[in-house]
């Protein structure tokens, strides 16, 4: 199955979503300071020591799937199975194993902040892709929809559209990396949890 991620469509996407009304939501302000890069800071990066980050894309993913919903003409109420390609909201992260044990596995997040200690949303995407040792790989990660903001965010209304916006920051949390041969590497002493559930996920595959 191929898939695409794209970074110019994003816009387009939203305006589909909001069905032609004009309604600055979290939604909008993100994509509305994509247009200005003056305005957008930029993005901060944590993660262990064995990986580096590279770079990181917020935008939207598409990939084919076969619709089987019922034919509304086939008087049998056959399915259809019509292709049509399916667009999501969308993280890639490319990283760097700098080690020289083989990862297979991390849990990653992708942070929207409005100000250093103050969030819109985050996104959390377990990834069980293997990256051998000094080799960089690409990581997907798809969103059903761009999450609602935090209950204490306000969403800006249309009367507010011409006053000034502060620009969000994008950032990346890597907050535990698992390795073939067991071991766990956490960003620190607060994401341990995250390498618990990373065990869990290699018991299942096991």
């Amino acid at each position: 199955m191929r898939l695409c991620f794209c970074f110019g469509d994003m816009a387009q996407y939203m305006r589909k979503l909001s069905a032609g009304v004009l309604i600055l939501s979290v939604c909008g302000f993100v994509f509305g300071q994509g247009k200005n890069n003056k305005q957008k800071l930029p993005p901060r990066w944590d993660s262990p020591p064995e990986v580096t980050i590279l770079e990181h894309h917020f935008g939207t993913s598409k990939k084919p799937v076969i619709d089987m919903s019922p034919e509304p003409i086939s008087p049998k109420g056959e399915p259809s199975g019509r292709v049509r390609m399916s667009v999501n909201p969308a993280v890639s992260l490319k990283i760097k194993n700098q080690t020289i044990r083989k990862i297979v596995g991390m849990i990653w997040y992708f942070v929207l902040h409005k100000t250093v200690n103050e969030e819109y949303f985050r996104v959390r995407f377990v990834s069980t892709s293997t990256i051998e040792t000094g080799k960089t790989r690409t990581l997907l990660g798809e969103m059903e929809k761009i999450p609602s903001p935090n209950p204490q965010t306000r969403v800006v209304n249309v009367d507010e559209l011409g006053k000034p916006i502060p620009p969000a920051q994008e950032r990346i949390v890597i907050s535990c990396i698992m390795f073939a041969d067991g071991g766990f590497s956490s960003l620190n002493e607060f994401t341990k949890e995250d390498c618990e559930s990373l065990k869990s996920i290699e018991k299942i595959k096991k």
